[in-house]
């Protein structure tokens, strides 16, 4: 089955990767909920690639936001919202992950909100999505080996092993701190 979009084409298409089928991001509910499962787009020239979920955008723009407040200040959702044009709704759930997560503070009442729970250069990458969307998995294989058909035949589980576990050592590895008035991140695996 080939999954490569024709030239007039212009949604991106996601697969289950449990069963190699294509899903259109309606389909999906919110398109990129867990990397494994939607991270992997489609571009025009036929080429997968891995993706944050725009929930993990949003929660990392709502902790630069955050970072950039005096010390003490507290940041609502609505704020925060209203600056960067995020949906409201969502970004307090986004929110909720990361206060859940132990990433951010949060204080209820009329003068309530979110301050982040220690410093950005203390907080990595993979703490935010690991918060907000789950373990990551590259491959259904890498959560739960049952998952795949092909799991006792497969000649790529160790590759997509040692991939997963590179993937994950960078983004755990990648603090927050890099984020910062940056438009390049420094590299961690060589």
């Amino acid at each position: 089955m080939d999954l490569r979009p024709s030239p007039a084409d212009s949604v991106p298409q996601t697969f289950d990767s449990r069963n190699g089928e294509a899903i259109l991001p309606q389909e999906i509910g919110n398109r990129s909920i867990f990397l494994e499962v939607n991270a992997t787009y489609l571009v025009p020239d036929g080429w997968a690639m891995l993706k944050l979920s725009k929930k993990v955008e949003y929660g990392l723009m709502a902790l630069l936001h955050m970072d950039g407040l005096r010390r003490g200040n507290l940041a609502s959702a609505k704020e925060v919202s209203d600056q960067y044009g995020i949906p409201g709704e969502l970004l307090g759930k986004v929110l909720q992950c990361l206060a859940k997560g132990g990433v951010v503070e949060s204080t209820s009442g009329a003068h309530g909100g979110y301050r982040l729970a220690r410093k950005l250069d203390e907080m990595t990458l993979g703490e935010v999505i690991e918060a907000i969307d789950g373990p990551v998995h590259i491959a259904a294989c890498s959560e739960d080996p049952e998952a795949c058909r092909q799991y006792g035949t497969c000649n790529i589980k160790e590759p997509v092993t040692q991939m997963q576990d590179q993937l994950v050592a960078y983004i755990y590895n990648m603090n927050l701190g890099q984020f910062r008035g940056k438009r390049r991140l420094t590299p961690v695996i060589r």
